[in-house]
């Protein structure tokens, strides 16, 4: 029961009362222990967890699988890349890794996040039975440490291991795209995605189309993927526009991508400083002059002057 309280309480984010169970428990186990790092994790809060896996070990408590994928996670999530090494060499230890995708999956994962992709590599192709989501983990390391290129040539390995590709694996492989300008290969991807594999693009995706063309400056493309979207009511898109919007000095275009973020958030501070920046490339001070007033009358308006 007082296991059952502490997931609970962990499960719907209310950690202090699951810790608060658990200190109160006369009789703990690695459970109820991995109940609470599982909440610190799912929460994003990385370094909690791995201070509550500190404090179980202190007390003698022996880390099960489940423990360690939690962990492995919580150090992927803070660059923690030393205790995360420190953890593989624990599990290897404890012939742990042998059958555990799971734990094998997490380790990638955490290497990728990491930066370590030679590493997560490695545990990859050690694997005996690969799965999408230990593939998808890759692919997003490499497209989040700006290797586009490694991160589609991933992919196509992937697809010649058998194994269909996912929503997830398509966000990281279309952002791996946008960020190393490799427009034709996005496209076709994008295409592949819902007419081969059936997947119907989410919000994550256009946002992703958008970014691509807009950073290489076809901005009618990027507005046709914003016309296909079932709702546009999502900030990230716009965000994605004005950037691009920025880099190219498009004026007209910026400021309808700008009135359309603040319709979604008035107090958007980054859609401020896009435009901001938009009309001082173009010289035009009087208008950088009347954003700047508005800026500043939300900063009194928050600090209730």
């Amino acid at each position: 029961l007082g296991t059952a309280l502490v997931d609970m309480y962990a499960k719907c984010g209310l950690l202090e009362n699951a810790q608060k169970v658990l200190k109160e428990m006369h009789v703990q186990d690695v459970v109820c222990w991995n109940a609470l790092i599982s909440g610190y994790v799912q929460t994003g809060q990385g370094e909690e967890a791995m201070e509550c896996y500190r404090k179980m070990e202190c007390k003698g408590y022996t880390p099960s699988a489940i423990t360690f994928t939690c962990i492995l996670k919580a150090c992927g999530m803070t660059g923690a890349f030393d205790k995360g090494e420190e953890i593989h060499k624990e599990i290897i230890n404890k012939g742990m890794l042998r059958d555990d995708i799971v734990l094998r999956t997490a380790l990638v994962d955490m290497y990728a996040r990491c930066g370590a992709l030679p590493k997560a590599q490695q545990v990859l192709e050690e694997l005996c039975v690969m799965n999408v989501v230990s593939w998808n983990a890759l692919i997003s390391g490499f497209a989040q440490q700006g290797r586009g290129e490694e991160a589609v040539e991933c992919f196509k390995r992937m697809l010649c291991k058998g194994l269909c590709p996912n929503s997830v694996t398509f966000l990281s492989v279309l952002n791996a795209c946008s960020h190393s300008g490799l427009v034709e290969q996005g496209q076709l991807y994008y295409e592949d995605m819902s007419k081969k594999y059936r997947i119907t693009p989410d919000l994550g995706h256009y946002s992703c189309m958008i970014d691509l063309f807009g950073r290489a400056g076809h901005f009618d493309k990027a507005m046709e993927v914003i016309k296909e979207m079932p709702s546009s009511d999502y900030p990230p898109v716009w965000g994605a526009l004005l950037g691009a919007c920025q880099k190219w000095g498009n004026v007209e275009l910026g400021r309808f991508a700008f009135d359309q973020a603040l319709q979604l958030d008035a107090s958007n501070d980054a859609a401020y400083a896009y435009m901001t920046n938009i009309y001082a490339a173009a010289g035009m001070q009087e208008d950088v002059g009347k954003i700047e007033a508005v800026i500043m009358k939300n900063i009194l308006l928050a600090r209730g002057i």
